[in-house]
């Protein structure tokens, strides 16, 4: 079972604060620093060092209700983290969610938790698997098997038959099917039709 960790944090300045640009190096700011000094001093003894993949969760409270982007400080906190020995570096970090809560004036504040991601098992791995993806999965199933069944070139004769405005009767006749094996020939075409934009006559 992996190690898993909480705390809060002061609220931390935002990026533009964060960094300072001088000449053509860009620093980390006087207020930056003092963030990542009071992260350290808070942390201090509290935390063992996290090792491997890292799930973290942060909770934002900002200090009043003003619209702030979710990201605006999220380097900020992830790198004073890092500077605090909570973990080796951002890397490890394979699952991060960042939810916005309502402000707690006057100062904020964010709720950190952080937790050793156990190795992904089979059913979790599916669970991450978005829906699209799945979806053009087996679309790209569906069209390989299509283009494997053009081997024997029936597919394509008949695809320009019906091209050509042939009916039925006359594409059974035109090649020697009964109902049976066009109906399936049909089914076959179906997918590729469909892709060309050609509409089978019923």
């Amino acid at each position: 079972m992996g190690k898993e960790v909480a705390f809060d944090l002061p609220w931390p300045p935002s990026l533009n604060r964060y960094y300072r640009n001088v000449g053509y190096r860009v620093l980390i700011s006087r207020e930056g620093r003092r963030y990542r000094m009071m992260t350290v001093s808070r942390l201090a003894g509290m935390v063992e060092k996290l090792k491997g993949n890292l799930k973290v969760f942060i909770e934002l409270y900002p200090p009043d209700n003003r619209r702030r982007d979710v990201d605006n400080s999220l380097k900020c906190c992830l790198d004073a983290l890092t500077h605090a020995g909570v973990y080796e570096d951002d890397s490890q970090i394979k699952d991060l969610r960042v939810v916005m809560r309502e402000a707690i004036p006057p100062d904020g504040m964010i709720h950190v938790t952080i937790k050793e991601k156990e190795p992904m098992n089979l059913n979790e791995e599916t669970e991450y698997v978005p829906s699209w993806v799945k979806h053009l999965e087996k679309q790209r199933e569906i069209v390989r098997e299509f283009l494997e069944s053009l081997d024997d070139g029936t597919l394509i004769k008949t695809a320009y038959l019906y091209t050509q405005g042939y009916s039925d009767e006359k594409v059974m006749k035109e090649l020697g099917f009964n109902e049976t094996a066009l109906k399936q020939i049909k089914e076959r075409l179906a997918v590729g039709l469909k892709l060309a934009g050609i509409e089978v006559r019923k």
